[in-house]
Protein backbone atom coordinates (compact mmCIF):
# COMPACT_ATOMS: atom_id res chain seq x y z
CA UNK A 1 0.00 0.00 0.00
CA UNK A 2 1.37 3.49 -0.98
CA UNK A 3 2.41 5.74 1.90
CA UNK A 4 0.25 8.33 2.59
CA UNK A 5 -0.08 11.37 5.53
CA UNK A 6 -0.23 14.84 5.75
CA UNK A 7 2.21 17.27 4.50
CA UNK A 8 2.63 20.82 5.64
CA UNK A 9 3.23 23.46 2.98
CA UNK A 10 7.20 23.70 3.33
CA UNK A 11 7.06 27.31 1.28
CA UNK A 12 4.52 28.99 4.04
CA UNK A 13 8.25 30.17 5.98
CA UNK A 14 10.62 29.18 3.40
CA UNK A 15 10.40 30.49 -0.54
CA UNK A 16 10.29 27.39 -3.25
CA UNK A 17 13.29 28.04 -5.47
CA UNK A 18 12.55 26.79 -8.65
CA UNK A 19 13.80 23.26 -9.99
CA UNK A 20 14.20 24.12 -13.79
CA UNK A 21 13.61 28.02 -14.60
CA UNK A 22 15.91 30.87 -13.97
CA UNK A 23 15.78 32.79 -10.74
CA UNK A 24 14.99 35.61 -12.73
CA UNK A 25 12.02 34.24 -14.43
CA UNK A 26 10.75 32.50 -11.48
CA UNK A 27 10.66 36.00 -9.16
CA UNK A 28 9.26 37.94 -12.20
CA UNK A 29 6.32 35.57 -12.65
CA UNK A 30 5.97 35.79 -8.93
CA UNK A 31 5.64 39.28 -8.92
CA UNK A 32 2.79 38.76 -11.41
CA UNK A 33 1.14 36.53 -9.57
CA UNK A 34 1.40 38.75 -6.56
CA UNK A 35 0.32 41.63 -8.89
CA UNK A 36 -2.87 40.15 -9.72
CA UNK A 37 -3.98 37.39 -7.02
CA UNK A 38 -1.98 38.37 -4.39
CA UNK A 39 -0.79 34.80 -3.63
CA UNK A 40 3.02 34.39 -4.23
CA UNK A 41 2.15 31.12 -6.56
CA UNK A 42 5.57 31.10 -7.98
CA UNK A 43 7.27 30.73 -4.17
CA UNK A 44 4.41 29.62 -2.12
CA UNK A 45 2.28 26.78 -3.33
CA UNK A 46 3.03 23.12 -4.07
CA UNK A 47 2.25 22.11 -8.20
CA UNK A 48 0.56 19.20 -9.40
CA UNK A 49 -1.09 18.31 -12.69
CA UNK A 50 -3.80 15.91 -13.18
CA UNK A 51 -2.13 14.47 -16.05
CA UNK A 52 0.34 11.70 -15.43
CA UNK A 53 2.32 12.01 -18.23
CA UNK A 54 3.04 15.54 -17.56
CA UNK A 55 4.04 14.30 -14.12
CA UNK A 56 6.04 11.40 -15.24
CA UNK A 57 8.88 14.25 -16.80
CA UNK A 58 9.43 15.44 -13.40
CA UNK A 59 9.91 12.11 -11.60
CA UNK A 60 13.59 10.84 -10.91
CA UNK A 61 15.39 9.61 -8.32
CA UNK A 62 15.06 12.86 -5.67
CA UNK A 63 11.52 13.62 -6.60
CA UNK A 64 8.41 11.05 -6.26
CA UNK A 65 4.99 11.35 -7.54
CA UNK A 66 2.50 12.29 -5.20
CA UNK A 67 -1.59 12.47 -5.12
CA UNK A 68 -2.40 15.80 -3.33
CA UNK A 69 -5.71 17.01 -1.69
CA UNK A 70 -5.69 20.41 -0.40
CA UNK A 71 -6.57 19.95 3.96
CA UNK A 72 -8.89 22.98 5.10
CA UNK A 73 -9.01 26.19 2.75
CA UNK A 74 -6.77 26.43 0.01
CA UNK A 75 -6.91 28.58 -3.54
CA UNK A 76 -5.13 27.03 -6.37
CA UNK A 77 -4.40 28.77 -9.70
CA UNK A 78 -4.11 27.39 -13.12
CA UNK A 79 -4.11 28.30 -16.95
CA UNK A 80 -6.08 26.05 -19.35
CA UNK A 81 -3.69 27.40 -21.92
CA UNK A 82 -0.37 26.49 -20.28
CA UNK A 83 0.28 22.87 -19.65
CA UNK A 84 3.40 23.99 -17.88
CA UNK A 85 4.95 27.45 -17.34
CA UNK A 86 8.85 26.67 -17.33
CA UNK A 87 8.22 24.79 -21.03
CA UNK A 88 5.93 27.36 -21.84
CA UNK A 89 8.76 30.04 -21.15
CA UNK A 90 11.29 27.71 -22.82
CA UNK A 91 9.52 27.21 -25.77
CA UNK A 92 9.16 31.13 -26.50
CA UNK A 93 13.16 31.54 -25.50
CA UNK A 94 13.69 35.20 -24.32
CA UNK A 95 16.02 35.43 -22.23
CA UNK A 96 17.16 37.67 -20.97
CA UNK A 97 13.12 38.04 -19.67
CA UNK A 98 12.06 41.77 -18.65
CA UNK A 99 9.50 42.38 -17.00
CA UNK A 100 7.31 43.98 -19.65
CA UNK A 101 7.32 40.34 -21.51
CA UNK A 102 7.08 37.93 -18.99
CA UNK A 103 3.99 40.08 -17.54
CA UNK A 104 2.82 40.12 -20.72
CA UNK A 105 2.87 37.01 -21.55
CA UNK A 106 1.17 35.46 -18.39
CA UNK A 107 -1.23 38.30 -18.97
CA UNK A 108 -2.04 36.33 -22.41
CA UNK A 109 -2.38 32.58 -20.33
CA UNK A 110 -5.77 33.54 -18.76
CA UNK A 111 -4.83 32.08 -15.41
CA UNK A 112 -7.57 32.21 -13.18
CA UNK A 113 -7.78 31.26 -9.01
CA UNK A 114 -10.44 30.04 -6.94
CA UNK A 115 -10.72 26.54 -4.95
CA UNK A 116 -13.38 23.85 -4.83
CA UNK A 117 -15.36 25.37 -7.97
CA UNK A 118 -11.95 25.21 -10.12
CA UNK A 119 -10.84 22.02 -8.63
CA UNK A 120 -12.73 19.40 -11.06
CA UNK A 121 -11.65 21.96 -13.82
CA UNK A 122 -8.10 22.01 -12.96
CA UNK A 123 -7.35 18.50 -12.52
CA UNK A 124 -9.24 17.22 -16.21
CA UNK A 125 -7.30 19.98 -18.10
CA UNK A 126 -3.67 18.72 -17.95
CA UNK A 127 -2.27 22.03 -17.36
CA UNK A 128 -0.24 22.25 -14.05
CA UNK A 129 -2.06 23.07 -10.70
CA UNK A 130 -0.63 25.82 -8.75
CA UNK A 131 -1.91 24.80 -4.78
CA UNK A 132 -1.85 27.28 -1.67
CA UNK A 133 -2.83 25.85 1.44
CA UNK A 134 -1.31 25.21 4.77
CA UNK A 135 -1.61 21.54 4.72
CA UNK A 136 -2.23 18.41 2.29
CA UNK A 137 -3.27 15.00 2.28
CA UNK A 138 -0.87 13.55 -0.15
CA UNK A 139 -0.61 9.69 -1.39
CA UNK A 140 2.37 8.57 -2.92
CA UNK A 141 1.75 6.91 -6.78
CA UNK A 142 3.42 4.68 -9.10
CA UNK A 143 3.39 5.85 -12.60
Amino acid sequence: MPFSGVLRNPYLSVSRNPRDSSIELHRLADDWFFSKFKIRFRSAALFGNGNSSVVAKYVDADHRAISLMPRGEFTICYSPNCVDMYEHFKAIGRHPWSREKVFVELDSLDYMVGSDELWAGALQSGCEIMMYAQEFIYQHEEL
